[in-house]
């Protein structure tokens, strides 16, 4: 690269013409003075080159005209940075700065001479320390015009109200006989605005107002001809509502049914809150489904109910009705039904091979009730866990609950792990792939404050996790509505086990859903004695969510 050596004889032209003036060159000190300040030199560059950081740098394009516009572009990260642009001519030596230091990127050159080129940029920080890069450029010879012109360029073509546009403007044809008068021309209202005077041909202008306008250069050239020319450019409103993000609390694809909730975040220029809209495209029907109309909350919750690839969409929208709209696709995957039973002695003497055969994967086995003492076990309880296993079913486990308060709940839950480790001990372990479960349905829970019943249920899943088991609580949407409080239930990790009969789809997001209760007269069908047997569906892989967390043993 040319630029160091270049430095070089800069600086050393410069300290020798320094010393001529001075008439020191006469002296004996005259040859140390000059090495002594090109050493200094040299330590400086050295020193400077540690400081911005050079990311590029373009001149666009490289090989053109003699007249034509070339643009000069370059980029680089640094305290307060600031770009100077200079060419040099390398026939003979001819330095013309292009652009003085200032924080603009961006400069025009239009050559007046055939020849080979160095374009630099040189970038300097807050402390003084620069980077110099050049790139070379070759200008090509062409016939002068017979009419001298005005060669006019902005920074960009488009831009935002009071975003700062570098406006550069030359002559070619004749040497100039006075400064470029630059300013910008509105057609659709007539008006003008100056920009000033400049020897350079360079100035800056911040647009207040949107619209179509054109850049204006006019200047005299040496036979006293008026020359102008002019570019056009764009002026845009700046967005009155600045978007933010746009986002789901959990990653595609799903399972169908599953809860998924979408954030989005906005301001507005005139400082009201953004109200959202949410809503969803099935591209392969057409059809939409809105999530939540209009109003200040930025965040909607879709279940959706089969499977497909869809546009979720966010509607932003300001007080003085400007709207923009983001979207993203999501993949949901259809509902994978997993079906399973539960059990207790009041269902008799069970055939699990017979419900296997009807598709049942998983079993819900009842253990225990209430506290441990004699008679508050399930007295099938062992039976229908080794049966159930030689069957090939997943097992999981429920424990109907009489606790009313922390005490009782503490006790029932070590009652439980009691029944747990006995099965675990005559069939080996890990033995439970399903929850362990906490039935809460018994009418004296239904008189307890929610607060109160749901620490109670949190205080029995505690004890259940602390012994590594997986919890979970069976409850049904009344109970729910009425008598607990699910996010903090939700929030302790325990799995929803929802009983809600006669309807397509559970009202809640859950891990199980008990989708029939008694009265069927299924029974047998399903390997029970009795007439009656519950049915229920596990919408996620328990086993594996089981395994992966080093549940139940595992």
């Amino acid at each position: 690269m040319l630029d160091f050596t270049y430095q070089v004889k800069l600086s050393y032209a410069y300290c020798a013409e320094s010393l001529m003036k001075s008439k020191l060159l006469k002296s004996v000190f005259a040859i140390p003075l000059v090495l002594f300040a090109l050493f200094n030199q040299i330590l400086s560059f050295s020193a400077q080159a540690a400081g911005p950081i050079y990311q590029g740098f373009s001149v666009l394009p490289s090989s053109q005209a003699v007249g034509s516009a070339i643009k000069l572009q370059a980029w680089g990260e640094g305290d307060e940075l600031n770009y100077k642009f200079y060419v040099y001519k390398q026939s003979d030596g001819e330095i013309k700065i292009m652009k003085p230091f200032s924080p603009e990127n961006i400069a025009c050159w239009i050559p007046g001479e055939a020849g080979d080129y160095l374009v630099y940029v040189v970038m300097r920080d807050k402390s003084g320390a620069i980077v110099e890069k050049c790139i070379d450029c070759k200008i090509h010879p062409i016939e002068a015009p017979s009419i001298p012109k005005m060669n006019v360029m902005v920074s960009k073509d488009s831009c935002k109200v009071a975003e700062s546009v570098l406006v550069v403007a030359n002559f070619f044809g004749k040497n100039p006989d006075s400064e470029i008068r630059l300013y910008v021309y509105n057609p659709s209202t007539g008006e003008q605005e100056e920009l000033g005077n400049f020897a350079t041909g360079y100035a800056s202008w911040g647009p207040k107002k949107a619209g179509d306008y054109l850049v204006f250069a006019s200047g005299r050239d040496s036979d006293g001809k008026v020359l102008e020319g002019f570019v056009p450019i764009k002026v845009i409103e700046p967005p009155q509502i600045t978007y933010l993000g746009f986002g789901a609390s959990c990653s595609s694809p799903q399972r169908a049914g599953t809860a998924i909730t979408f954030n989005a975040a906005a301001t507005c220029a005139d400082g009201s809150p953004p109200l959202y809209r949410f809503y969803v495209l099935d591209p392969a029907s057409g059809n939409t489904e809105e999530i939540k109309p209009y109003n200040e909350e930025s965040t909607g919750t879709w279940s959706p109910s089969s499977g497909g690839n869809y546009i979720v969409y966010v509607t932003i929208k300001d007080a003085a009705g400007h709207v923009i709209e983001k979207a993203i696709d999501f993949t949901v995957t259809s509902l994978e039904r997993i079906r399973g039973i539960d059990v207790a002695s009041c269902q008799g003497v069970m055939d699990f091979d017979t419900a296997k055969a009807q598709g049942i994967q998983f079993a819900m086995i009842r253990s225990s009730f209430g506290d441990d003492e004699p008679g508050q076990h399930d007295r099938r309880f062992l039976e229908n866990v080794r049966k159930a296993k030689d069957a090939g079913l997943h097992i999981g486990i429920y424990h109907y609950f009489y606790g009313t308060n922390v005490e009782k709940a503490v006790g029932e839950a070590h009652h439980c792990l009691n029944m747990i480790r006995e099965a675990e001990r005559l069939y080996g372990r890990p033995l439970f792939t399903y929850p362990i479960a906490l039935d809460v349905e018994d009418a004296a829970l239904a008189r307890l404050p929610r607060e109160e019943l749901t620490n109670y249920i949190i205080a029995w899943a505690r004890v259940i996790r602390e012994a590594g088991y997986l919890p979970a609580v069976y409850i049904n949407p009344l109970w729910i509505r009425n008598n607990i409080n699910l996010q903090p239930i939700k929030d302790a990790g325990i799995l929803l086990w929802l009983a809600q009969w006669g309807v397509d789809a559970p009202d809640y997001d859950c891990a199980i859903w008990q989708c029939s209760g008694g009265g069927l007269g299924n029974g047998a069908q399903y390997g029970a004695s009795s007439n009656d047997i519950d049915l229920d569906i596990a919408f996620t892989d328990l086993p594996r969510m089981v395994r992966e967390g080093h549940y139940n043993g595992f």
